[in-house]
This record gives C-alpha cells, structure tokens and sequence, in this order.
C-alpha cells in the first residue's frame, strides 16, 4: 500500500495497492463527496497533484510560524502592506526601507 496525502482542506490520506485498488477509511469516502472531490480522485495519485499538496503543506506551516513569531496583528499589517505594494512602481524601495531598517536614520 501507498499512502497519497489528499490535501485542499482534507486531513487525510487515501491508500492504494500495487494493483491499484484504492482504500478508504471511515468517514473519508463521504467527506470527499461531500465536496465533490470524488470525481477526481484519479487526480490525487499524479505527480502535479502531490506537488500541490506539498507547496500547501509547506505554506500553512510558513504561516504559523509567522503567526507565532510575529503575532496575528503584525503578520496582518505586513499583508496589508504587501497587497498595497504589490503593483507600487516603488515596491522595490519600499523593500529596501524595510530591510535597511530605522535605526540607520537616526
């Protein structure tokens, strides 16, 4: 048996065999139907969809350590932020400013 993380919100794996049976715990069969996941379990077993559910593994664990270095307030001024700069002309200065830090201007 192989064990293929579903990701997108589901707290799971989904087995298969060699032969390519595919074995559902309790409760897991439902709770992909009941957001329409079913249809594309195929998917789960690809190499793009693993990928995925790795990159989002890697971001909701980036976020809480942000969330617990920095606290909820700060990390949402800091997205604020970002999506004010986002299309700046002057983004990359602003960067900068941030990187350089305060104590340089007194």
């Amino acid at each position: 048996m192989q064990r293929y993380r579903v990701g997108h919100g589901f707290p799971f794996h989904v087995d298969r065999s060699p032969s390519g049976s595919i074995w559902f715990d309790e409760g897991e069969w439902e709770a992909l139907r009941q957001r329409q996941f079913h249809d594309e379990l195929h998917l789960i077993f690809t190499a793009p969809w693993q990928a995925r559910v790795r990159k989002e593994a890697s971001l909701e664990a980036e976020h809480a350590l942000l969330v617990e270095r920095l606290g909820e307030p700060i990390l949402a001024k800091i997205d604020e932020l970002n999506g004010i700069l986002a299309e700046h002309p002057y983004r990359s200065m602003a960067l900068a400013y941030f990187q350089k830090g305060r104590e340089d201007l007194d």
